[in-house]
């Protein structure tokens, strides 16, 4: 459950905060923040895509870093080399990517297709005309563990903010595979939670979808996630559906950030729909939690919050 998809947070002590406003004065929800879909190909791009020159807007090693290696694959000691086939579009943005050569670890894969959709930026290939026109390239993306790795596994497991925001991240499955993952967030929505490479996330997404299929026919799974230290939802639109699994918790977190009381409000989990959903509140909202400070004395203080976890499946296309 919530346990496999915020991934624990293990980590890194929150800066000082001011303590949040009185309950009952909601502060105006933050904007939507669209993220690039992740588009995986299954076949890799037609070879006359390739025969155009398309060249690196900026440093390419800028584009990914040793904090954007994966947590789980730190965990897993998990190394290699990803080789993709990126298709570009003719402003230069990543709008199609094949795994060439696996670095023997799907999230590592994952992840370098993720962050290079994200990130990469090109000028695009031009016809004999000079027109902007389709391109596709390859790339390799070296992933060695880094000697710090506990370092970075708390930087990639930061703490979950007391403030309102609201996750959903839609993933399309065809034939046992994700073919395309979506996220929007509000701010301050933590990144690590429901996104297209946390490992509960994506396993529990293809659990989800019916085995088999048809070729060329998706399901979609919607995940959403909101949380606000108010009496009230002040973020966030749950997706339309029946929901598979629907969680919603009142949480007391005290001053260490760890969870002193949870109290379940709603619990859907249709028996066999998650191999590992658990009634206990405190597990399926596992993680550590940012806390107040008394702005006088910098001293932490106990706060409340409302969660609400829903999963949803779409009928098939």
């Amino acid at each position: 459950m919530l346990l496999l998809i915020m991934a624990a947070a293990q980590a890194a002590s929150a800066p000082p905060v001011t303590s949040p406003p009185p309950l009952g004065r909601p502060a105006p929800p933050p904007p939507i923040m669209a993220l690039p879909p992740v588009n995986i190909l299954r076949e890799r791009p037609a070879q006359e895509l390739f025969e155009t020159a398309v060249k690196p807007r900026g440093p390419v090693p800028s584009w990914i870093s040793n904090d954007d290696y994966p947590a789980s694959s730190i965990r897993n000691g998990k190394e290699g080399m990803t080789a993709v086939a990126l298709t570009v579009t003719p402003e230069g943005r990543v709008d199609g990517c094949f795994v060439e050569t696996s670095a023997g670890d799907p999230m590592l894969d994952f992840t370098t297709c993720r962050l290079l959709t994200s990130r990469a930026r090109f000028e695009p290939g031009r016809d004999q005309d000079g027109r902007a026109v389709p391109s596709a390239l390859s790339i390799k993306i070296a992933w060695r563990l880094p000697q710090a790795s506990s370092q970075l596994l708390a930087q990639a497991m930061p703490r979950i903010p007391l403030a309102p925001w609201a996750s959903t991240v839609t993933f399309e499955v065809e034939q046992g595979a994700i073919v395309r993952c979506t996220e929007e967030r509000a701010p301050p929505a933590p990144v690590f939670v429901n996104n297209c490479q946390t490992p509960g996330a994506v396993r529990t997404a293809l659990s989800l979808a019916p085995r088999g299929g048809k070729p060329g026919s998706r399901t979609t799974i919607q995940f959403f996630t909101r949380l606000s230290p108010y009496k009230e939802w002040t973020v966030g639109t749950p997706p339309k559906g029946t929901p598979l699994v629907h969680y919603v918790a009142d949480l007391e977190i005290d001053e260490q950030g760890n969870i002193s009381n949870c109290v379940l409000r709603k619990a859907v989990a249709p028996k066999g729909a998650i191999p590992s959903a658990s009634p206990d509140c405190r597990k399926i909202f596992a993680g550590r939690y940012t806390v107040a400070r008394r702005v006088s004395d910098n001293v932490a203080v106990p706060n409340t919050a409302m969660v609400e976890v829903m999963m949803v499946r779409a009928a098939e296309r």
